[in-house]
């Protein structure tokens, strides 16, 4: 599949109001949960379907499967935005600017919905061309022929495209910041933050992946990155989901202290 983080290069042109950011790139994103999260669906659990890859890659059923590991993941990046923001310089994750009047809370969550959808549509048309059991793919044989070394066409495009969505991102971050000079100086230098942050991002993520392929049988190279990735990326989900609480919690109990 097209790696994961370079799904929201498909969502860029959404990227202006009233469409929600954080939305868009959930529902980018959120398909590929199940890859991540590794739980069990073989032992009867009552949530294994909505952790079934085959079926969160299922446009036809989007609104079942899609939609709830969406908002799931939509929370979890409001969860820790602001957390992630107070600890690296203003310049690196700036504030969206508003435009106009606030709108309604029925509007607000109207906007949500759409973006979830826009974002989660891409992700599986995205998907749907550079996975072996893909629609597209299905529907035009060439796409599985071996190409180059017994390559199929579609793991070109797989692995064609994730590049290609890695640099149409870096490039967006890159204007973002020529864009977005920062106007107060909150945490420049403030070097403590920005390591705690690294350390909440690097630690954890090395020792899952770490232990995991401690006990990683397969001996392919793609297998390896794959189980390193995979398990990497589930202890910095849970690593940033504690930092991100307990941040909150902190700034909660400062703002009722002030309103005392």
């Amino acid at each position: 599949m097209p790696f994961t983080l370079a799904h929201p290069a498909a969502i860029l042109p959404f990227m202006r109001q009233p469409f929600v950011p954080i939305a868009l790139v959930a529902g980018a994103m959120a398909p590929d949960l199940p890859y991540f999260l590794k739980l069990p669906v073989n032992g009867g659990g009552w949530y294994e379907a909505l952790f079934e890859r085959n079926n969160t890659h299922d446009m036809a059923q989007i609104l079942t499967f899609g939609l709830p590991l969406a908002i799931v993941l939509a929370g979890f990046l409001w969860l820790v935005v602001e957390p992630m923001r107070w600890a690296t310089p203003d310049k690196w994750l700036p504030n969206h600017k508003k435009l106009g009047r606030d709108p309604s809370a029925a509007r607000v969550a109207l906007w949500i919905f759409y973006s979830l959808m826009v974002g989660l549509f891409t992700h599986i048309a995205w998907d749907s061309f550079t996975h072996a059991s893909g629609w597209v793919v299905q529907q035009l044989p060439f796409l599985s022929s071996e190409v180059i070394a017994g390559i199929p066409l579609f793991k070109i495009l797989q692995h064609g495209s994730t590049l290609a969505g890695a640099l149409i991102l870096i490039i967006w971050y890159l204007k973002r910041l020529k864009a977005n000079p920062a106007k107060n100086p909150r945490t420049q230098g403030n070097g403590v933050r920005l390591a705690l942050l690294a350390a909440v991002l690097i630690i954890p993520t090395a020792i899952t992946a770490g232990l995991a392929l401690a006990n990683e049988t397969a001996t392919g190279a793609a297998s390896v990155l794959w189980t390193g990735i995979t398990y990497g990326g589930m202890g910095l989900l849970i690593s940033l989901t504690v930092y991100g609480a307990i941040w909150q919690l902190i700034a909660l109990a400062k703002r009722m202290s002030v309103a005392k």
